[in-house]
């Protein structure tokens, strides 16, 4: 922002043209939100007992906590049964960071890991229909003192939803007013010059009030884990607690994710953005 200003003695006429431009290097960071959930099971107990002149009264509260979760432990999973893969699931925790080293709007773009993934073995899906099992891995020694688990080959396909955020940070047009040290508001705006004849005061106070708007997209996305393994084995000897353990492998791990790539829009909305007024006084001559 400049004010500059050009004051003719000749006929007491001054002259102010403000300008204005944004400047690069801003940023900004957004959280996700947090949350918590306890259920609990409450007795009251109430109890007399009466025997002669002797009276008693027992009363007691029992409060038992049955579930407890917040955002940071909300997740879990399970296995499907024959080892055919497993279901995950956790909170979308998104957060995301923007900036732009240039003038313009600041964007930002984040996902959380997958709310929901089911990851299954396709090799031993097969396998399991045609011949009752999955001969292609599998557990050498039941019982203590060795115990070996081998991997011949498995594959990964592994579908998965998260939740993806978008936001944009759109600059406003700067707006002030003029005032001068008298208190009088002059007509003003940035990139149109000003001028003052016979100016009662050269003090000026400029109050700048800027603006933004914030735009928030937030879509479910999907994607896609698949992988192989092959020549995979564990080895434990020994009897609890006294074991010992080594594995080797996979030899061969290739893995690739496709996505995530937003199919379903959850929420979107732009919010306009408040920032702090700010004032500058200066003076003409």
């Amino acid at each position: 922002m400049t004010l500059a200003d050009t004051f003719n003695k000749t006929n007491n006429r001054l002259e102010i043209d403000p300008t204005e431009s944004q400047l690069g290097g801003g940023s900004f960071t957004t959280t996700g939100p947090g949350g918590s959930y306890q259920l609990d099971l409450i007795f009251d107990v109430f109890a007399k007992a009466f025997g002669g002149p002797l009276h008693v009264t027992v009363a007691k509260n029992i409060d038992v906590t049955l579930l407890k979760k917040n955002s940071s432990t909300l997740n879990g999973s399970f296995d499907l049964p024959d080892g055919l893969g497993t279901v995950a699931f956790q909170w979308p925790q998104v957060n995301t960071t923007g900036s732009n080293p240039n003038p313009g709007t600041i964007s930002s773009t984040g996902h959380s890991q997958p709310i929901f993934q089911l990851n299954i073995d396709p090799i031993a899906v097969v396998l399991d229909a045609i011949l009752g099992n999955d001969p292609l891995k599998g557990t050498v020694g039941n019982i203590p003192p060795l115990q070996i688990k081998y991997t011949i080959l498995a594959a990964t396909l592994a579908p998965g939803v998260d939740v993806q955020q978008s936001f944009n940070l759109n600059p406003g047009n700067l707006t002030g007013t003029l005032t001068n040290g008298k208190g009088s508001t002059i007509p003003f705006s940035f990139g149109t010059p000003t001028f003052l004849d016979n100016p009662s005061s050269t003090d000026f106070n400029l109050g700048l009030d800027p603006n933004a708007t914030l735009e928030n997209d937030t879509s479910l996305a999907g994607q896609l884990k698949v992988g192989l393994r092959a020549l995979k084995a564990s080895i434990t000897v020994g009897v609890p607690p006294l074991t010992t353990s080594a594995s080797v492998g996979p030899l061969f791990h290739p893995t690739h994710t496709f996505g995530p790539a937003p199919f379903a829009t959850l929420y979107t909305n732009t919010f306009p953005v408040a920032f702090q007024p700010q004032t500058v006084s200066f003076s003409a001559a």
